[in-house]
């Protein structure tokens, strides 16, 4: 018959035993807690150094947007430059920047300039592409006219009393001006509607570089024209702003091109241009996933340093 074991001792006493099994469950349990608090530690300094780790590389992404708008902002520069595009690091980081004519642009002011009715057709037939019924496309006319007009003579559709703010009476120095225009909310209520607009071009539309939807706007374009003006210039891939584009030597070649003539070319002469000098360049920088963006708008002429109008980081 086995004797039950016994402490060299003697008996351990039941009060020693508990306390001995309560000190193990404390040391269990500490065990348990530090190694929470080392884990919590542990993530909380990865989370850190992937907060870091990203920083860094958005630093670098926007050293690599700014290296590939130095490139575009170089007077030689033009969207067949090779460097524009630029590869580091099997492909893990560079940019990617376009040189694209602000020319091909609506430029509102010089629509609304002096009231000429060739030019604020072509704002009526933008307008009536966009879907604005007759009425709003008047109305959004004459309160365009009032607000950047210097007197305070109400034309018959427009607006010359503040409702969003004090009437300018100067030209627009900002499209979200537009914003503070009742009449002008069925346009600036759409997504990207002020893709088709700037401020800063020369005034004259841009055959070189403007888009289906501007052209479509020019009264008498029809889509014959248009289909040969975009497949010539675009070159093979279909696309504006790469190295097979086509550059029209003149606005008669890209007449032809167009098959216009006669009444038609004449009719138009004064909406059209070629090589408008002003661009805006969109410089993409990426770095270990991370993307940052560069936009610029500058006046690019006389071979010298180009001219900044506009600069915006995102």
């Amino acid at each position: 018959m086995m004797r039950p074991l016994v402490h060299p001792r003697g008996p351990v006493p039941e009060a020693r035993r508990r306390a001995r099994g309560s000190a193990l469950l404390l040391a269990l349990w500490a065990i348990m807690i530090l190694s929470l608090i080392v884990l919590t530690l542990a993530k909380q300094l990865d989370g850190e150094l992937g907060i870091q780790a990203r920083e860094t590389a958005g630093l670098d992404a926007r050293a690599l947007a700014y290296s590939g708008a130095q490139v575009a902002l170089h007077p030689a520069a033009n969207p067949s430059t090779p460097s524009l595009v630029t590869d580091l690091d099997g492909g893990t980081r560079g940019w990617r920047t376009r040189l694209v004519g602000e020319g091909g642009r609506l430029n509102l002011n010089w629509l609304l300039a002096g009231e000429d009715q060739n030019r604020l057709d072509v704002l009526r037939q933008h307008l009536a592409n966009r879907g604005l019924a007759y009425p709003e496309r008047e109305a959004f006319i004459d309160s365009l006219l009032d607000w950047v007009d210097p007197d305070d003579v109400r034309r018959l559709n427009g607006n010359e009393t503040p409702v969003r703010g004090p009437i300018s009476n100067e030209p627009l120095q900002d499209l979200s001006e537009l914003y503070q225009i009742p009449a002008c909310d069925p346009l600036t209520r759409q997504d990207g509607w002020d893709e088709d607009f700037t401020l800063v071009s020369q005034g004259p539309i841009d055959l070189q570089w403007a888009t289906e939807s501007v052209l479509r706007a020019i009264p008498g374009m029809g889509d014959f024209a248009i289909r040969g003006l975009l497949q010539m210039r675009r070159g093979g891939d279909g696309e504006d702003g790469t190295p097979d584009d086509y550059k029209f030597k003149d606005l008669a070649e890209a007449a032809r091109v167009m098959g216009l003539g006669g009444p038609d070319l004449e009719r138009m002469r004064g909406l059209l241009t070629l090589n408008d000098p002003v661009f805006r360049i969109k410089s993409e920088g990426r770095s270990g996933g991370v993307q940052r963006t560069l936009e610029i708008v500058c006046l690019k002429s006389g071979g010298g340093a180009p001219q900044i109008i506009l600069w915006k980081e995102s």
